[in-house]
């Protein structure tokens, strides 16, 4: 993911760049899919009690899960990369200078 984010700040004009960072995303959204597949579906690893989304309460304790917090990092690298891949394509469509996007 770093070399997804040095081509988007160093080399935003690189024709590759944008094929290469949404690849990138796209692996580790897929990763991501089947690290969640894998944990609810076929982990035999148990959430600690009271582990869920409804509440910020929940959520802490699904995070006190390791596995449950590497499926949530890499789902959010996956996304943030696509989101600054998405602004970096914008702001060039729409002529706002580099810098005042990556300052």
């Amino acid at each position: 993911v770093v070399v997804g984010w040095l081509l988007l700040v160093f080399f935003p004009r690189w024709k590759p760049t944008f094929t290469i960072t949404l690849l990138m995303a796209v692996v580790y959204a897929a990763m991501y899919l089947l690290l969640v597949v894998h944990l609810f579906a076929f982990g035999d690893a148990k959430l600690p009690e009271g582990a869920g989304f409804n509440t910020f309460e929940e959520v802490l304790k699904l995070f006190s899960f390791s596995p449950a917090v590497f499926a949530g990092w890499v789902h959010y690298i996956s996304f943030d990369l696509f989101v600054g891949r998405y602004i970096v394509m914008d702001s060039q469509e729409r002529g706002i200078p580099h810098l005042a996007i990556v300052w």
